[in-house]
């Protein structure tokens, strides 16, 4: 994040640039913390994971959309398995297109499912009448407490941990 900051500053506005560096900092030290949820058969780490990234960005998300989907907790889970593989899949037709196109064909062919499964779920959850928190409008204060009471808790658990 540095890095990109330095060579374009105004990236501290992008609300991607924003949730992208808070979600991984979520990975990085809520993560840890929620270990013994990545015990749980199937969706455990999964779920750890999508825990500790939307709980980085939940007031970022009050705050830009004014809404959140408690359900996209679960949807996340379960599908958090198959990002890797649309990616890798993806890349290997990027480079195969210009290589050999029917093997990046058919490696699209391959891909299909995983995308039909990703969407299904999402547009399962996303048609749930129930599970959407909306706010009208979000206090920067409760934005800036959030993230205050996030970070002491970091703190204090990291030095109860180095101990």
């Amino acid at each position: 994040a540095y890095l990109m900051l330095f060579v374009k500053p105004t990236l501290i506005f992008d609300l991607g640039f924003q949730l992208s560096f808070l979600a991984t900092t979520g990975l990085l030290f809520i993560k840890p913390l929620l270990k013994n949820l990545a015990k749980i058969p199937l969706i455990g780490d999964d779920f750890s994971t999508t825990l500790a990234a939307q709980a980085a960005t939940l007031p970022l998300l009050f705050a830009n959309f004014g809404q959140y989907s408690v359900l996209s907790i679960l949807a996340n889970a379960l599908t958090l398995w198959t990002i890797p593989w649309i990616m890798g899949f993806g890349g290997a037709m990027g480079i195969l297109g210009f290589v050999f196109q029917p093997a990046a064909q058919f490696l699209g062919y391959l891909t299909f499912p995983l995308l039909f499964y990703f969407e299904k779920i999402v547009v399962f959850f996303g048609s749930l009448p129930f599970g959407l928190l909306k706010v009208s409008r979000f206090p920067w204060q409760f934005f800036l407490g959030y993230y205050f009471l996030l970070t002491a808790f970091l703190v204090w658990r990291h030095g109860k941990n180095s101990k």
